[in-house]
């Protein structure tokens, strides 16, 4: 079952989740189901000033709290956790000022999460439990087994810091663009000139961008299959095809 909030205001959307969480603990009191409860941003209903007594009980276990934002997590969570999981994209895209996630998790349990987490390659992570004297170890994750229904509004609009835009090729006196987000980048390769299109696709320019910024393996693979269909001797109808191959799949991947 999918609930909608999003017509919700804050206090109230908060409000719903917590007597949700509270409802699913007196179902887990009285049958011992379900045996997980995964709460995505849990530093809001879990957050330091939060009043969890009506929804945590410790002593049922089977939470798995997701966050960038680990310091904001009350201490009554931090003592219950056994394992942590920390992702290299835990980093990605922070609010200015923020501090390094990976960074409280060290201070936090006192392992050497982010040395071992800035070795990790892409498709890696890092696991650490508490009750363990040797150190996290790192491990490949497996690739996901359902598609990932991504949307403007969550994913492509948030702007991102300078030095993660997109910097378009121009060529001459003609002003150059910085894409700040996906949405901009759709808008500019739409209407970009086609030897600015033939420029990074053949530097595989846009596949990098979004693999490494947007963090979207998926979308850049198929990138990636577009850019090498062009070369030096590719005729200019045929790279606005791959452009429109290009916007196509952006399209497809982050629906409104």
């Amino acid at each position: 079952m999918i609930v909608d909030v999003s017509r919700l205001d804050g206090p109230a959307r908060r409000a719903y989740k917590a007597s949700l969480l509270a409802q699913l603990e007196r179902e887990r009191a009285a049958t011992g189901l379900p045996h997980w409860i995964v709460v995505d941003e849990a530093h809001v209903p879990f957050g330091r000033d939060a009043e969890t007594s009506k929804y945590f009980d410790p002593s049922q276990k089977g939470y798995c709290f997701v966050t960038y934002q680990p310091g904001e997590l009350k201490d009554e969570v931090w003592k219950e956790l056994d394992v942590i999981v920390a992702l290299p994209s835990g980093r990605r895209i922070l609010p200015a000022g923020s501090p390094d996630p990976i960074a409280v998790v060290e201070e936090r349990w006192q392992k050497p999460f982010v040395q071992m987490v800035d070795a990790a390659r892409f498709g890696q992570a890092v696991l650490a439990r508490r009750d363990e004297l040797s150190p996290p170890r790192v491990f490949t994750r497996a690739p996901r087994t359902s598609s990932h229904v991504r949307h403007w509004h969550k994913y492509a609009r948030a702007t991102l810091p300078e030095n993660l835009c997109f910097h378009f090729h121009v060529e001459g006196s003609e002003p150059g663009y910085d894409a700040a987000n996906l949405e901009d980048f759709h808008w500019a390769l739409t209407t970009c000139a086609l030897a600015t299109v033939r420029f990074h696709a053949q530097r595989a320019d846009f596949s990098r961008w979004i693999r490494s910024v947007i963090h979207d393996d998926e979308l850049s693979a198929a990138v990636q299959e577009l850019e090498s269909r062009i070369s030096d001797k590719t005729e200019d109808m045929d790279v606005d095809v791959v452009r429109a191959g290009l916007l196509s799949a952006i399209e497809q991947r982050y629906l409104e």
